[in-house]
């Protein structure tokens, strides 16, 4: 369940950077600045309370950070799904974050594009 969540967070993460930057190849590079050093950020390597207090908050809008806190619980703690429910959590308030600033933006874009064709129109 958790695995699903994950990738669902992802895709809306993309979603919503796709749309913010409608070129393809600088919403690729802007997601590859997220997601080259969020392993190493994410607390799973090195200890989150060891980082300053600026990078865990950008590790919070990542959804690799809870992703990877369930995955330390559930594979080398041997946690139950009492533990790994914060996360899940975590990755659910992602979701619709992520689904909630892709819509409001699409809706803009598209009235954006309306009033951009409506003059257009009127002057043929």
């Amino acid at each position: 369940m958790n695995s699903e969540l994950f990738i669902l967070a992802s895709i809306f993460l993309a979603v919503f950077m796709s749309i913010l930057i409608p070129n393809a190849l600088k919403a690729t590079q802007v997601l590859m600045v997220i997601a080259s050093p969020a392993f190493i950020m994410s607390g799973f390597t090195w200890p989150a309370i060891a980082m300053p207090s600026f990078i865990n908050a950008f590790t919070s809008i990542v959804p690799l950070t809870p992703y990877l806190n369930v995955l330390k619980i559930s594979l080398v703690e041997r946690g139950g799904g009492s533990l790994t429910m914060p996360f899940a959590i975590h990755l659910l308030v992602l979701i619709v974050i992520f689904f909630m600033l892709s819509w409001l933006l699409l809706i803009l874009k598209k009235k954006k594009i309306a009033v951009q064709q409506v003059p257009e129109l009127v002057a043929d």
